[in-house]
């Protein structure tokens, strides 16, 4: 498989939404940062009408599921659903690392050393797995979400590698700050 097939993709995502253990405790998190966001101004009407009716589909996707999951399962029910997830996780997470790949081909990651690369690809696609459940699969195309969830990771990983670098530099400066100061007073003599 070289390339992403939108109808599986979606039909897989749908399945892993249903089957996996996710009760929604990001739901009312998600609500609180889209009011933020609103009243400074940072997003707008729509944008907020359209991630409230998000928030409201998914609450009722998630109490539908509790009570779809409040039901016990006998032990070769248990393990039929186990076995389920196991595959849906490793058919995503393909898919997942597809996309990863394909967008740190673009011309603004391929000059980073190939070990910083496949670093990048492995924190996207797990991050595109973590949120795999924040995906609305009312929508038509989820390989721009998670497209933009890797680009996202990208720039996430690199920033932190930023800040440790600095943060290095600096240590390491006042590490051989008498060194430096020692050469420099040598100099004087």
């Amino acid at each position: 498989m070289n390339y992403v097939d939108n109808e599986t993709f979606v039909a897989a995502l749908k399945e892993y939404q249903e089957l996996n253990s996710d009760k929604g405790k990001w739901l009312e998190s998600y609500k609180d940062k889209l009011l933020v966001k609103f009243k400074n101004g940072k997003i707008k009407q729509e944008k907020l009408d359209a991630g409230l009716e998000f928030y409201e589909f998914k609450k009722q996707f998630f109490k539908d599921k509790l009570v779809r999951m409040s039901k016990p399962k006998t032990a070769l029910e248990q393990k039929v659903h186990d076995h389920k997830i196991s595959l849906l996780k490793e058919s995503l997470g393909k898919t997942f690392l597809l996309i990863a790949a394909g967008r740190m081909k673009t011309p603004q990651f391929v000059r980073y050393p190939a070990m910083v690369r496949e670093e990048m690809i492995s924190d996207a696609t797990y991050i595109m797995l973590r949120y795999a459940d924040r995906f609305d699969c009312r929508r038509p195309n989820p390989f721009s979400y998670f497209t933009q969830a890797a680009f996202n990771a990208f720039r996430a990983y690199l920033n932190a590698k930023k800040k440790y670098s600095e943060k290095y530099q600096s240590i390491n400066f006042i590490e051989n700050l008498d060194t430096i100061l020692t050469n420099n007073n040598n100099g004087l003599d």
